[in-house]
């Protein structure tokens, strides 16, 4: 199974199946390969994890700092994800509630309160950002209130061996 998408369906549902603080203490994320909602979607709250740039290397650094190197024939993927996160919103309170969502999520990934499960043994967050904090266009014309969190996950993959020859 393709390694980027096994962990973002991983990543989906360990959200989905976390119990968060405030008024949106449970929340349905789903793996998506774009956020592609409209405006009536997003009476409730949507949240997807979308796939984004996919690399490889013999080594993986988290914050910094060289974790792994290429010593055992294993190569490491690095893939990022979107957490997007958008609602159609009436007021100042939720667009509070949802940014207290969106630091929740990142601490409960950060400090391992959800698992992963059925992603290749060793797969590790190594960096977390959030480019844009809300779109301004989409809250001031729509009242939509919409962030994206990214992160990485470094990804430990035995390399493969060739096929055999045929007959």
């Amino acid at each position: 199974m393709n390694a980027q998408r096994q962990i973002g369906e991983a990543l989906a549902t360990a959200l989905s199946g976390y119990t968060f603080a405030g008024p949106y203490a449970s929340i349905d994320a789903a793996y998506r390969r774009r956020p592609d909602y409209t405006l009536e979607d997003l009476g409730t709250l949507k949240v997807s994890v979308v796939p984004g740039p996919y690399g490889m290397g013999t080594q993986f650094t988290i914050a910094g700092t060289l974790n792994a190197s290429n010593t055992r024939g294993m190569h490491y993927v690095s893939t990022t994800f979107g957490i997007v996160l958008a609602k159609h919103i009436g007021s100042t309170e939720e667009i509070e509630d949802l940014e207290d969502l969106a630091q929740q999520v990142l601490d409960v990934i950060r400090s391992d309160l959800i698992t992963l499960t059925g992603v290749p043994q060793g797969t590790v967050w190594s960096d977390f950002q959030q480019p844009v904090p809300f779109d301004p266009d989409a809250l001031g014309d729509r009242s939509v209130w919409m962030t994206q969190l990214e992160i990485t996950y470094a990804v430990p993959l035995v390399k493969v061996a060739p096929p055999a020859p045929g007959p």
